[in-house]
C-alpha cells in the first residue's frame, strides 16, 4: 500500500468536526475541532476570515493556493492538506506535499507535525518523523514531543519504561498536553521508569484532570478518598467523580452511586444513589447492575421486588460480576423472584 492510500486510510477526518455544520468541509474540518495552542490558533483565525467570503471549497482552496504562492507559511500548510485530499481543487499527494515541505521550509510546527505523521506511515522512515516532531516540538507543539514520547515506548506504552520515551512523555506533560500528563501521572503512581510518587501522581493527574480528561478525574477522585499524595478528602472525590459522571462516565457514575450510598463527601441518599448506579448500569457497568439488583431484593430508594433484583443480578452476571453470581443463584436457591432451581444455583 502506497503511503497516499495508507493516509487516506489512516485518517478520517474528512467527515465534519462537532460544532461546525454548515459551509465548505475545508472551514468544518479546521474549525469545528480546533485543539489548543498558539499555532492552532493563528490557521483557526485565517480559516474563519477566509470562510466568510468563500462559502464553497472550490472558492476556499483557491484563496488558500494565492496566500501560499505569496510565501504565507500557514496557508502553505493548509492548501498542502487541501490539495493532498483533493478538497476544492484538484487531488495530487505529491503536490499537497510539496506545500507542506514549503511550509516546514518555515518552521510551520502544523506542518512539521503532518508531514512526520505520513512519514511514520512510510516503512524506514520513522528517524525522518522523529526529526520534523522534535522541530515542532521545540515550537512548543505538545502533540508533536507525544508523538516522539509513543515512539520510543511503542504504541500505547503506558507501561514503558524506556528512558528517552519518559523524556518526551516528561516535555509534552510540560508543554500542557492532557494524555501525556496523564501518562506520566500514571507513571509515578506505578514507578515505571521513575521513583513511585503518589505526590508526582497527584501533581500530573490535578493538571490532566483540569482539562476534562474523564479517565484521569476518576483517578484523582481516588487519590483524594484514599489521601494518597493529598490530604484525604471524600468531597473532594465526589466533586471529582461527579464531573467524570456528568460527563457520561460509566465508572464515574458508579463511584457517584457509592459516595451516595455511604454519604462520603455528599449526603448519604439510597435515592441519588441509586439513581447515579441506573446511570451506570444502562451502559453495562456490572458492578452498578450488581447494587441495583441488591436494592430491588431489599427494597432500598425503590418499591421492593424479588423480579427486577433478579433482571438486574442477570445483568450483572451477563457481565461476569462474581458477587451478581451469588445473589442470583441465592434467589434460584430460594425460589424469590425466579423459579426455585437447585441446579441454577
Amino acid at each position: 500500500m502506497t503511503t497516499e492510500k495508507r493516509m487516506i486510510s489512516a485518517n478520517k477526518r474528512l467527515e465534519p468536526m462537532t460544532g461546525q455544520e454548515e459551509g465548505p468541509v475545508l472551514s468544518r474540518w479546521f474549525l469545528g475541532g480546533l485543539r489548543k495552542g498558539e499555532p492552532y490558533l493563528r490557521v483557526h483565525s485565517m480559516i474563519e476570515a477566509l470562510a466568510k467570503d468563500h462559502g464553497t471549497d472550490e472558492s476556499l482552496a483557491e484563496a488558500l493556493l494565492e496566500l501560499a504562492e505569496q510565501g504565507d507559511p500557514d496557508a502553505q500548510y493548509v492548501a498542502g492538506i487541501a490539495v493532498q485530499y483533493g478538497i476544492g481543487t484538484d487531488r495530487s499527494y505529491e503536490k499537497g506535499c510539496e506545500w507542506c515541505w514549503k511550509a516546514i521550509g518555515q518552521n510551520h510546527p502544523l506542518a512539521c507535525l503532518h508531514m512526520g505523521e505520513l512519514l511514520e506511515l512510510e516503512p524506514k522512515s520513522t528517524r525522518k518523523a522523529i526529526k520534523l516532531y522534535k522541530r515542532a516540538s521545540e515550537s512548543g507543539l505538545a502533540e508533536a514531543s507525544k508523538k516522539i514520547a509513543w515512539i520510543y515506548s511503542g504504541y500505547p506504552g503506558l507501561r514503558s519504561t524506556d528512558p528517552k520515551a519518559i523524556e518526551w512523555y516528561l516535555k509534552a506533560a510540560e508543554q500542557g498536553d492532557c494524555d501525556a500528563q496523564r501518562d506520566v501521572g500514571y507513571k509515578y503512581e506505578f514507578g515505571l521508569g521513575v521513583d513511585q510518587s503518589y505526590e508526582e501522581t497527584f501533581k500530573w493527574y490535578l493538571k490532566a484532570a483540569e482539562q476534562d480528561g474523564e479517565d484521569v478525574q476518576i483517578r484523582l477522585g481516588r487519590l483524594y478518598e484514599c489521601g494518597l499524595g493529598v490530604e484525604q478528602s471524600y468531597e473532594k472525590a465526589a466533586e471529582w467523580y461527579r464531573r467524570a459522571a456528568e460527563s457520561g462516565s460509566a465508572v464515574a457514575q458508579y463511584n457517584m452511586g457509592n459516595m451516595c450510598s455511604l454519604g462520603h463527601g455528599v449526603e448519604k441518599s439510597h435515592k441519588e444513589a441509586f439513581k447515579w448506579y441506573l446511570k451506570a448500569a444502562e451502559q453495562g457497568d456490572g458492578d452498578a447492575q450488581n447494587n441495583l439488583g441488591y436494592m430491588y431484593e431489599r427494597g432500598m430508594a425503590v418499591e421492593q421486588s424479588y423480579e427486577k433484583a433478579a433482571e438486574w443480578y442477570q445483568k450483572g452476571v451477563d457481565n461476569d460480576n462474581a458477587f451478581a453470581m451469588f445473589y442470583l443463584g441465592r434467589l434460584y436457591e430460594t425460589g424469590r423472584g425466579v423459579p426455585r432451581s437447585a441446579r441454577k444455583a
